[in-house]
């Protein structure tokens, strides 16, 4: 487990220890400056925390598979990031190199957007969605293409896919607030977190937590004061100080340091 993670061994190891000594809380706080991992350890500790059989990356049981592909149902994640430039970079590499692992860098990052639209997210707001509505199916209808059983399409049909979907996420990714998590959200992570999972723990991933608004804020505290059993929320911020007491007493805090050119220089290698 934690085979993707570089060059972040105390982060890794503080949650090995948590997850071998089944102590791991169920509300964690990641920071550290931005391109450190943090969101990448975030989706691999659900990956992990889900998995019903070894939890290695090449886990092949149904939990290990939906969340490499970022399409596990128990799987929420909120805010902002840079998406379009994720997508780009990622397209880049995979025209360029077409390996396996290209593939799932591109899903990866088309998903990390598409999934800030999963249906627990609007509903009743559903309204707000129908001018990305056919954008986002069109998505997912082509990056079935990129899937790992798959076929990869010939670079000048390759070229034309990646190219669409980005130009698709575009337009979605402007739905997306850059300043908040909206209150709404909130309300129904609270409600989709106290429902039963028949199989699955249920993770919750917050980006940029530290931007919310009082409204959002207040009604993350008052899930984790009573927090649902297995179900676990993880903050991420680039700041520590940049979150408030109250809510940083209910998390433990993980750092995820600056990485040195070495490690950025294996990072890209892989």
């Amino acid at each position: 487990m934690f085979e993707n993670i570089i060059g972040q061994p105390g982060a890794v190891s503080e949650l090995r220890r948590g997850i071998e000594a089944s102590n791991l809380p169920g509300a964690l706080l990641f920071y550290g400056p931005p391109l450190t991992g943090k969101l990448t350890a975030a989706l691999e500790l659900a990956r992990v925390l889900m998995c019903t059989e070894s939890a290695d990356w090449n886990c092949s049981c149904r939990a290990c598979t939906t969340n490499r592909i970022l399409e596990n149902p128990y799987l929420l994640t909120l805010g902002s990031r840079t998406f379009i430039d994720e997508i780009q970079a990622s397209a880049d590499t995979l025209r360029r190199t077409r390996q396996p692992a290209a593939r799932f860098l591109f899903i990866r990052a088309v998903r990390k957007l598409t999934r800030r639209f999963d249906r627990i997210l609007w509903e009743d707001v559903e309204a707000k969605l129908a001018s990305v509505r056919g954008s986002l199916e069109e998505i997912e209808e082509l990056l079935t293409d990129f899937y790992p059983d798959a076929i990869l399409p010939e670079d000048k049909v390759l070229n034309k896919k990646t190219e669409r979907i980005f130009e698709l996420a575009e337009k979605a990714g402007k739905l997306i607030s850059s300043a908040n998590i909206p209150i709404h959200q909130i309300r129904k992570v609270s409600y989709w977190s106290h429902t039963t999972a028949a199989d699955s723990r249920k993770v919750i991933i917050l980006e940029n937590a530290d931007r919310m608004g009082d409204g959002p804020r207040n009604g993350l505290l008052k899930i984790l004061e009573e927090p649902p059993s297995d179900t676990y929320f993880i903050l991420l911020i680039s700041r520590r100080e940049n979150i408030l007491p109250t809510l940083s007493s209910r998390l433990r805090a993980i750092a995820f340091l600056e990485r040195t050119g070495e490690m950025d220089r294996e990072i890209l290698r892989r």
